[in-house]
């Protein structure tokens, strides 16, 4: 929804700095970057649950995974963070299943996504410190936002037209 309804596009444009954002073709290909980090990490969570492996997603955050220069995503770090608690998965595995062929489209998890723009928003796009840009913070400002853009939507005005008749 953050990314449909261009919640993630408008807070990038208001936290980030205008010039980066600029020079990395505006804040659509910024979201398309921050997508792009994250899909072996959907890729990986799709795997995931369809074989069962159990895998701590949410005990291991991929904010300190991602060069904040870069972008880039450390995969066997991110794996080897992951494993040790499933024992039961391949370490070559995790990376392998990282490195193929990703997902279906638009299947990311949108706080892997806020995680990806937290970092963004701290040097790449942005400038703003650790506290100003955690995954916390943006949670909640795209909280506040998805609320108010849903609240105005045609989406909504449809379904509340169909819910009263």
């Amino acid at each position: 929804m953050l990314i449909t309804l261009g919640v993630l596009h408008d807070l990038l444009s208001h936290l980030g700095s205008d010039d980066k954002i600029t020079r990395e073709g505006g804040p659509d290909a910024v979201v398309n970057l921050l997508c792009g980090v994250v899909t072996g990490i959907a890729s990986l969570r799709e795997r995931n649950a369809s074989e069962g492996w159990g895998l701590p997603f949410d005990e291991v955050p991929i904010e300190g995974k991602i060069d904040r220069r870069t972008l880039q995503l450390n995969v066997r770090g991110y794996c080897t963070a992951l494993r040790p608690r499933s024992g039961s998965v391949e370490l070559s595995l995790l990376i392998e299943t990282m490195n193929g062929q990703p997902g279906g489209a638009n299947k990311f998890s949108g706080k892997d996504v806020i995680a990806a723009a937290a970092v963004a928003l701290r040097n790449r796009v942005g400038s703003l410190s650790k506290d100003q840009a955690s995954v916390e913070v943006l949670l909640s400002a795209l909280r506040a936002s998805c609320t108010w853009r849903l609240s105005r939507s045609e989406w909504l005005s449809q379904l509340k037209s169909i819910l009263e008749a």
